[in-house]
This record gives C-alpha cells, sequence and structure tokens, in this order.
C-alpha cells in the first residue's frame, strides 16, 4: 500500500524474512526529498534512517538478541515522477563494534 501524508511517502509491504522461512516482516518505507526511514516489524525489528551525510544510530532486535547498529550515509538519491519513485543508497554500516561495511540499496517503486 501507498500513502502520501506531507511531506512524506509511505509505502507498506509484507516480505519473507528469508528463502527458506515463512515468516513475514512488515516493512514500512518512510520517504521525503532528502531522507529514508526503513521499518521492519516481526521476528526481526529495525529501524533504518538514511539522510545524505548523516550517521543514525538503532538497534536491530532479533531471536538470536540485539544488535548496536550504525549507519552513515554516503549518497542518497530520491527521484520521482508520476510513473513512480527510485530510491538508492550507498551507505556504511557496523553491527556492535565490527567495523562498518560498505552496502547499497536500489528500491524501484511503480505508481499504478
Amino acid at each position: 500500500t501507498m500513502l502520501y501524508k506531507e511531506p512524506y511517502y509511505y509505502v507498506s509491504y509484507e516480505e519473507n524474512i528469508d528463502r527458506e522461512s515463512n515468516t513475514k516482516s512488515k516493512t514500512v518505507l518512510r520517504f521525503s526529498d532528502s531522507t529514508l526511514r526503513v521499518t521492519r516489524k516481526g521476528e526481526v525489528e529495525s529501524v533504518l534512517e538514511f539522510s545524505e551525510g548523516g550517521t543514525h544510530n538503532s538497534i536491530y532486535m532479533t531471536a538470536f538478541g540485539n544488535f548496536d547498529v550504525e549507519v552513515r550515509t554516503d549518497r542518497l538519491t530520491i527521484k520521482q515522477d508520476e510513473k513512480g519513485a527510485v530510491l538508492e543508497v550507498d551507505y556504511h554500516i557496523g553491527l556492535n563494534a565490527m567495523p562498518p561495511a560498505p552496502g547499497k540499496l536500489y528500491i524501484q517503486i511503480y505508481f499504478t
């Protein structure tokens, strides 16, 4: 589902936690022109926030324990038009005391 509540778009969907499991997680994307928040609820819970040049700390909660997470956004590009949106993020993510590792996120949304 998708909802616009100024200044944010909200996209909500369910997905499997992994390929081997039937356990589902609800994911909500909240984005504007310059920010993206990815919230997951279910067996695994997390909130990742991205804003270019910003750093966000949160807790990744799993059945195996909780992990401190730090996300540093290197690049965030959000493009929208009447057909949909493309969200692209280059970031570094660190769990607990581990050194940050690079990551990429690419989400394409089609409006119907």
